[in-house]
């Protein structure tokens, strides 16, 4: 977190201390409190609507970020299969645990496809 965003977190949690007291019972009863708090949050409201935009848009990058990688991931991994199986095959498969593996990097390599192409 830079300074910039910690002195925002503070001018947000100072707004929903605003908001909190605003909404007390005894608040209510005062007009003065009533207007100084409402000067007080409408001063502060379009500061925080935006650093909480700006959080979520982080936040929704964030997880764009994290499935792009897994992406990545799937994809580096049906390759990596593939490029086995190739190399088992140009190997000549002869002995059965050749076999199944050769079957098992198949299965993983069609549900790997499987995955990808439901993206």
């Amino acid at each position: 977190m830079t300074g910039l965003d910690a002195k925002l977190a503070e001018v947000a949690d100072q707004y929903d201390d605003l908001q909190a007291r605003f909404s007390l019972p005894e608040t209510s009863a005062d007009p003065d409190a009533l207007r100084r708090l409402g000067r007080e949050l409408a001063r502060l409201e379009p500061v925080v609507g935006a650093y909480r935009q700006l959080e979520e848009a982080r936040h929704e990058l964030s997880g764009a970020r994290e499935m792009r990688d897994a992406e990545t991931d799937d994809i580096d991994g049906a390759y990596e299969l593939k490029l086995e199986m190739l190399e088992l095959r140009t190997a000549g498969v002869t002995e059965p645990q050749d076999e199944q593996r050769l079957e098992q990097i198949r299965a993983a390599y069609a549900k790997a496809r499987s995955v990808l192409s439901r993206r």
